[in-house]
């Protein structure tokens, strides 16, 4: 992920966010794992993580990369072929 980004070198991860990672219980298992130090490579912006944010609709402290092949807006998925009750969710 970090190389996708043109992260070199990739972030590291503090001495408190490893301790947050090996103390949360994952109820989502490996996939979980996978998709909170995903989002948090992505959000970090530093060469350390410094914090975990596990719930992926909680703001923290950390925010969103910048970079030149990320679009100004929000991708959306929405269904044309019926009328959508709910508003469009972004991807």
């Amino acid at each position: 992920m970090a190389h996708e980004l043109g992260l070199a070198p990739p972030p590291r991860f503090s001495k408190a966010a490893e301790r947050a990672l090996l103390e949360y219980p994952w109820p989502g298992n490996v996939r979980e794992l996978k998709n909170v130090v995903e989002r948090m490579v992505y959000r970090c912006g530093k060469p350390v993580i410094e914090a975990i944010v596990f719930d992926p609709f909680e703001a923290g402290e950390a925010t969103p990369r910048t970079t030149s092949s990320t679009p100004s807006t929000p991708s959306t998925l929405s269904t044309s072929s019926a009328p959508s009750t709910s508003s469009t969710l972004p991807i």
